[in-house]
């Protein structure tokens, strides 16, 4: 079978062979259509329907975005645990290295969540279910 107009498939059609020793490598080479463009001998003899959840922790874990992705959430898990009154007083947030820096908009605002930063840290972690966040520093 063959995905019409599939830029890395042009000069596959159905069970023939490939045309060059490059088309073969790179339709191979192509993850999500390997089903459709490799030839018979070549498809993997293990291939069952998977649902996209795994294919997409797959593509995750290959492109090695996962660490980023726990950044991302941390950050949306932050704001909605602060709250709308805390948020009220946060200018922005960042990950870096582990740390969750938080920028409050007043000195008083930031010794209050200074003093109960181990508290934010373990609601955060544990909200994540994961150690994303090592520290939390107010500024």
């Amino acid at each position: 079978m063959h995905v019409q107009g599939h830029k890395r498939c042009k000069g596959v059609t159905g069970n023939k062979s490939y045309a060059s020793r490059t088309a073969r490598f790179k339709v191979v080479s192509c993850r999500v259509y390997s089903i459709v463009c490799a030839p018979p001998n070549r498809m993997r003899n293990d291939f069952e329907p998977r649902s996209i959840g795994m294919v997409l922790q797959e593509l995750i874990a290959d492109l090695g975005i996962g660490p980023k992705l726990e950044e991302a959430k941390a950050l949306e898990t932050w704001a909605s645990l602060a709250g709308e009154r805390i948020n009220k007083h946060t200018r922005r947030t960042w990950i870096k290295g582990g740390r969750l820096y938080v920028s409050v908009s007043s000195s008083v605002w930031r010794h209050e969540l200074h003093l109960q930063r181990s508290q934010w840290l373990r609601r955060l972690n544990k909200a994540l279910d994961s150690d994303v966040v090592t520290e939390i520093i107010f500024r």
